[in-house]
């Protein structure tokens, strides 16, 4: 019995663990749909397909204090609504080459599942990347989700 209590309470450390390196990471559904670079948004997409769109930050050493910031964001609006996003920040991360030191880059992004896609027709996406709470970039795409 003390045996099996002893094993329940390493696997119970374990999955607190796992949990613990696995927090910032949002899981997604469907294919992303990706505002920034225009040439990369889709004119078309299928209605009724699942999609998510994850935008944000990715901060050099020196910059880690503005993915820190709660005021650092991207807001994704749907047709003029603003559309709720779930965090995914992640600290320690590898720096591009050159950038020193090399494993304390960090990034801030926020991602909007649509789980279950947009009805047929035209739909307008909006996004805002907002630094330190101050507007900094503005993208919109018109999509038509066909089918």
């Amino acid at each position: 019995m003390k045996r099996a209590a002893a094993l329940i309470t390493v696997l119970a450390a374990m999955l607190v663990v796992v949990a613990a390196a696995s927090a910032h990471h949002v899981p997604t559904t469907g294919t992303q749909i990706r505002l920034l670079d225009t040439g990369a948004t889709p004119t078309t997409f299928s209605a009724n397909t699942p999609f998510f769109v994850r935008h944000g930050w990715t901060c050099l050493p020196e910059e880690k204090s503005n993915c820190l910031d709660g005021k650092s964001e991207f807001r994704l609006y749907i047709d003029g609504q603003r559309m709720r996003s779930a965090l995914d920040l992640e600290l320690n991360l590898p720096c591009p080459v050159g950038v020193t030191p090399e494993n304390e880059c960090s990034s801030r992004l926020n991602v909007t599942d649509v789980w279950g896609g947009l009805p047929a027709g035209a739909h307008a996406l909006r996004g805002e990347w907002w630094l330190n709470g101050q507007l900094n970039t503005v993208r919109e795409a018109t999509i038509d989700f066909v089918g």
